[in-house]
């Protein structure tokens, strides 16, 4: 979809008759609820407008699987973390990745430099490593199953309480609190292990 948001969404794709009305009917009230939601995940007014069409659009698409009666704002809200999960933060805000030796280099020290550490800085060897487990902890999230890769997400990185989540996600507060305690746990397991396979511990 062109990225000029001035372009209506139901012309940008063809007309779909009593489909595309309801479409707009039901979904485009909540366009509003979506860009606060965007902005909280993004950060930017701009990249939250990208999401919040790209989120329209790809509802619009599968609007004709969507099962009527069921929590709508939910079903905006889990495709919008999908994107957001797959592309924005994968492109603004994922560590590169980086050799050692290329890390190294860009931690060296020139002597004005060494004049100003103290014996509390931090040493290049724990950036390092606080690099390499930085991109394990995001292979861990991605590995997560969807419901509880969700709940972490929007509780432990975006900051959104138990009740926005439960609004955002069409859930208990309660089952908000199971999967976030579940996925802390798996996160744990998998990091524990990872670390005992490189014997950091």
């Amino acid at each position: 979809m062109p990225r000029n948001h001035s372009v209506s969404l139901l012309s940008w794709r063809a007309p779909e008759g009593d489909l595309s009305a309801e479409f707009e009917a039901t979904v485009l009230p909540l366009r509003d609820e979506l860009r606060k939601a965007a902005l909280r995940l993004t950060k930017s007014k701009e990249s939250a407008e990208d999401l919040v069409q790209e989120t329209l659009v790809h509802a619009f698409q599968g609007f004709s699987q969507f099962k009527l009666g069921t929590n709508l704002r939910a079903w905006l809200m889990r495709i919008m973390l999908n994107l957001f999960i797959s592309q924005y933060r994968h492109q603004q805000r994922s560590v590169p990745m980086v050799s050692l030796e290329g890390l190294l280099e860009e931690l060296e020290v020139n002597e004005e430099c060494n004049e100003l550490l103290t014996d509390e800085a931090v040493s290049p060897e724990e950036i390092v490593m606080s690099r390499v487990m930085d991109e394990e902890v995001a292979k861990a999230l991605q590995n997560l199953p969807e419901p509880f890769r969700e709940v972490v997400i929007l509780c432990d990185l975006e900051g959104f309480s138990y009740a926005e989540t439960a609004k955002a996600l069409g859930i208990p507060i309660g089952t908000v609190r199971s999967r976030l305690s579940r996925a802390r746990e798996m996160l744990r397991q998998t990091l524990w292990d990872y670390a005992k396979s490189r014997r950091l511990i």
